[in-house]
């Protein structure tokens, strides 16, 4: 059995990146100072920019900002975070002092 032509496949990426797009336009607008991010389409080759596009917001930090936005958080929920996030950068930055 084969699967669905290319076409289908380039279209199903093409509405999944307008989604992302769509949802995360409100969240690049509120960041401000980021630059907006960018990635090119080579050879109509839609399933690679697609990658290369969630590899950017992931590192950029945007899907965890997401999850965190879904619910509320309380501000003492929020400092416990925080806090916590504080502690696991302070031992990643003296783990890399050691070697």
């Amino acid at each position: 059995m084969s699967g669905p032509p290319s076409g289908a496949i380039r279209l199903q990426a093409r509405v999944a990146i307008l989604r992302i797009v769509g949802r995360l336009s409100r969240m690049l607008i509120k960041r401000k100072g980021e630059k907006t991010l960018e990635v090119k389409v080579f050879d109509n080759d839609v399933e690679k920019a697609l990658k290369i596009l969630k590899n950017k917001l992931s590192k950029s930090g945007l899907f965890k900002e997401l999850k965190l936005r879904r619910a509320y958080e309380k501000p003492s929920v929020k400092r416990k975070r925080k806090a916590i996030e504080a502690r696991r950068r302070l031992a990643k930055v003296q783990r890399r002092k050691i070697y």
